[in-house]
């Protein structure tokens, strides 16, 4: 009987830089699937464009979260949703985007929710998202 908090990356989003790139950025949700409240729920995360199989290294090398400098942030009800927009663009050159449309490399959002449940323990959800080529389309535009 606690809080389980689930990270889905709800959009990725691509403006175009005509003959430069793309700047990119990403939207999630956090769910709390527990039947208690997530205290203190603050969210991190970046875009990586790496092969499939670095990326399953990075995500395997988890990072510890010192509890003592994390302040503040949500709270995430039993069965509520907490919508997170990260805005910071992130661009992308050419020669990336070239590299995801053949395949070479992947585009991942990877990231991390850190929560503190009802007994006051601090817990982690890490997640990584593939687009898989998606930008393709959008480069071309």
């Amino acid at each position: 009987l606690r809080a389980y908090v689930s990270v889905k990356v709800r959009a990725v989003q691509a403006g175009i830089i005509e003959g430069r790139g793309l700047n990119v950025t990403f939207d999630t949700v956090s769910h709390n699937g527990g039947q208690t409240p997530a205290y203190d729920c603050v969210h991190f995360g970046t875009i990586a464009i790496c092969r499939p199989e670095d990326a399953k290294s990075n995500l395997s090398a988890v990072k510890p979260i010192d509890a003592n400098e994390i302040h503040g942030g949500a709270v995430i009800h039993s069965g509520e949703d907490f919508p997170v927009e990260n805005t910071t663009p992130y661009f992308i050159p050419l020669e990336m985007i070239r590299a995801i449309e053949t395949g070479a490399q992947n585009l991942y959002v990877f990231g991390v929710a850190s929560y503190r449940d009802t007994f006051g323990i601090r817990r982690r959800t890490d997640y990584c998202y593939s687009t898989g080529g998606m930008l393709s389309a959008a480069s071309r535009k």
